[in-house]
């Protein structure tokens, strides 16, 4: 098994990230400390390289780090809402990040290459940071929860106490004496810059700062270079990069005092405390996301249908195709307590009123969603269910090469290079033909070397599904052909149908060395790399032999790769 994972990580192909930039402004007149040379990267990387075959050369690693920093990983809009909310003790989220200027889409929303900051989006974090910064200051409930004890009467040593209590945990690391001192005086300056009494004045413009600081709105890791191309991050570098990961939110006050205290300084320390927060129900939350996002869940009941063929597929099924999926993957990952392998081949899933005769099931249902076992011989997890199929699915028929597109690249991380060329429509049904037959006589022409080796192959075992993801024995009046055979690793994958195809594509080293390089590109927001294959090695193997999601991220933030960061340019 171990001699499988390691041929699954050595098959890699090439691609890059690039740094992040930062944006410029002012506080209220008040020069504000927003980007200095530090965090303006001039360093471009180079093209990605071309992997050529999918399966000799996977999309599992990149070849290098030369674009993998993680040296400042701006905040998302969903972690600069979860951090405001911690940071002030709110009792809800603030909303304020929905009016941001959307984030380019990408894999997964921590991706950190494409974080940037623009104007708008400064303008953005600038009128955001006015805002909670005005409605904490005067709202004496939620003013008093970040005010320390015993606040001193003198202003001088007030301002001092406040910005040596707040600032330390808005920015995620203790300030420096010439830090403390700057905020001190533009606190004193409060009465005159945004009027009112020296305490709400003071603590609201230092708020309004401390908001719009690179050290609060990017993740900063600031730890020296050295020459090895690793650079080991500080205990508070790794308390942050560990609640974003696991919580997608700022530490928590105990685990910065951890980090002060040398408690994260060790690979077992870091495993230790990352089990901790694991048991917080935002540990939950974060497993689901990851998934939801893998699999594409927020597309699930957009694609468009023939009306008269599917008359009932309309648009009021988004909302529920999309919660079907997550309560199937929360009921899978989190309170069962699996993984990758069970997410395609659990038999049961979400229906209503609305799903279940797509389904086949007789009886009755009401609106809520209520969980079903479903026929074994025909569903077998994520992919075989509605929502997966019907957004992998044409206007009127099946779509075996979106489906195999999906599962190959998504799932197995082989890297399949578009067309070098406008790729013509499929024609039309012919009287006696099946869809496999239309696309296969389709892509036979035009497509050598790779929908008949890779894309079609998978794609062809759900044939038994149509547009929708309702099953069919028969096709265009002929029985479904949904057998097929794979080549992966050097073995070959045969299978009758999706059913089988799950089951084997669980077994396969490749997938969960996949899984494992997935889960932490999605912890640090970069792809894995290929000097990481030894570490991932062990989690790939963990993963193969049934271990938990939770189990894997635990072992994750305790290998090299996650409590340190490569060097840019190596």
């Amino acid at each position: 098994m171990r001699r499988q994972l390691r041929t699954a990580f050595a098959l890699m192909s090439a691609c890059t990230l690039s740094l992040l930039g930062c944006g410029e402004g002012t506080v209220a007149g008040v020069p504000n400390e927003l980007c200095t040379e530090n965090c303006a990267p001039t360093w471009t990387p180079p093209p990605r390289a071309d992997a050529g075959n999918p399966n000799s050369e996977s999309n599992v690693l990149d070849e290098d780090g030369s674009g993998a920093t993680t040296r400042f990983p701006r905040l998302s809009h969903s972690q600069w809402e979860n951090t405001v909310q911690d940071l002030f003790h709110l009792d809800s989220p603030s909303g304020l990040a929905s009016s941001f200027a959307p984030d380019p889409n990408s894999r997964f929303d921590t991706n950190v290459e494409l974080r940037r900051v623009g104007p708008s989006q400064w303008t953005d974090y600038q009128t955001a940071a006015e805002a909670i910064a005005a409605r904490v200051a005067n709202t004496p409930a939620e003013l008093n929860r970040i005010l320390p004890a015993d606040l001193p009467t003198d202003s001088t040593e007030r301002a001092r106490a406040f910005v040596s209590d707040f600032g330390p945990r808005a920015f995620r690391r203790p300030l420096t004496t010439a830090e403390i001192d700057t905020y001190v005086t533009l606190f004193l300056q409060g009465p005159a810059l945004v009027g009112g009494d020296a305490l709400t004045s003071g603590v609201e413009i230092t708020l309004r700062a401390m908001l719009q600081s690179p050290h609060f709105l990017y993740r900063v890791e600031a730890t020296p270079a050295t020459q090895s191309g690793r650079i080991s991050l500080s205990g508070y570098e790794i308390a942050t990069r560990l609640s974003y990961a696991l919580w997608n939110s700022t530490p928590s006050d105990a685990l910065l005092t951890a980090a002060g205290n040398g408690e994260l300084d060790t690979p077992a320390g870091v495993e230790g405390w990352a089990r901790q927060l694991l048991d917080d129900p935002r540990a939950a939350e974060t497993i689901v996301s990851f998934h939801e996002q893998l699999f594409h869940i927020a597309n699930y009941g957009r694609a468009t249908k023939d009306p008269t063929r599917f008359p009932t597929f309309t648009s009021d099924l988004e909302s529920v195709l999309q919660q079907e999926a997550l309560l199937f993957i929360n009921e899978v990952v989190v309170t069962r307590g699996g993984g990758i392998a069970e997410l395609l081949q659990t038999p049961i899933t979400y229906v209503n009123d609305q799903t279940a005769g797509y389904y086949g099931l007789s009886g009755s249902y009401g609106s809520t969603l209520q969980r079903v076992d479903l026929d074994p011989t025909q569903r077998a997890g994520l992919l075989t269910q509605i929502g997966f199929l019907s957004k992998n699915g044409g206007l009127v028929q099946s779509d075996p090469i979106h489906r195999g597109v999906f599962i190959n690249i998504d799932l197995l991380c082989a890297k399949l290079n578009p067309p070098t060329f406008q790729l013509p429509p499929l024609p039309s049904e012919m009287p006696g033909q099946t869809n496999r037959q239309r696309v296969d006589t389709h892509t036979g022409t035009c497509g050598k070397g790779c929908h008949d080796i890779y894309i079609n192959p998978i794609g062809f075992a759900f044939e038994h599904y149509d547009a929708i993801g309702q099953w069919r024995d028969t096709d265009n009046n002929t029985p479904v052909d949904a057998a097929s055979s794979y080549r992966i690793d050097g073995e070959t994958l045969t299978y009758d149908d999706a059913v089988e195809l799950s089951a084997r594509l669980a077994e396969t080293p490749r997938l969960h060395a996949c899984y494992a390089s997935t889960w932490l590109e999605f912890m640090l927001g970069r792809r894995a790399v290929s000097s990481e294959a030894m570490d991932l090695e062990d989690i790939a193997a963990a993963s193969l032999s049934g271990d938990t999601a939770k189990e894997l991220l635990a072992r994750i933030t305790a290998l090299e790769s996650f409590r340190t960061r490569i060097q840019e340019g190596t």
